[in-house]
């Protein structure tokens, strides 16, 4: 499933609940971060590498791919909801949803980070997408460029 986005900058998080079955809800806590590859030297969270991003309000965001924790339930009784998606510049591409969590939750996403990862294509979309940001933020016609 992809959603389109709209508005530069906007909501990453409200986005991703468009595409998930998730609220994608911060009250009990939560996160978004960027995937950049794996270490699977680990077989915990910390396997999934990249960084933690803003999780509220308005913001620019790069191409990528994005892991999003939502932790759902009481303070006492968590369930976190973890989901995937591919951020191209204008879309948000849902790859993979793991509702309920549990201990392996990052091993089970292994699979689908490498997949995404893989895609020979996602260097040269991000590298476009940006190069598009940059020539309409300084009002430059792409033709001008060749």
């Amino acid at each position: 499933m992809t959603t389109t986005i709209t508005t530069t900058p906007f909501n990453l998080r409200e986005a991703i609940a468009a595409v998930a079955d998730t609220a994608c809800s911060y009250r009990n806590g939560g996160w978004i971060k960027t995937v950049t590859g794996l270490d699977k030297t680990k077989n915990n969270g910390y396997s999934i590498q990249g960084k933690f991003v803003e999780k509220t309000g308005l913001s620019l965001y790069q191409p990528g791919l994005y892991l999003l924790c939502d932790v759902q339930g009481s303070r006492r009784n968590h369930k976190k909801n973890y989901v995937l998606v591919r951020f191209d510049g204008k879309n948000v591409e849902l790859i993979k949803e793991l509702p309920g969590g549990g201990r392996d939750w990052a091993l089970r996403l292994w699979p689908a980070i490498e997949s995404a990862i893989a895609d020979p294509d996602i260097e040269r979309k991000a590298a476009i997408e940006q190069v598009k940001q940059l020539c309409s933020k300084y009002q430059i016609k792409i033709e001008d460029l060749i």
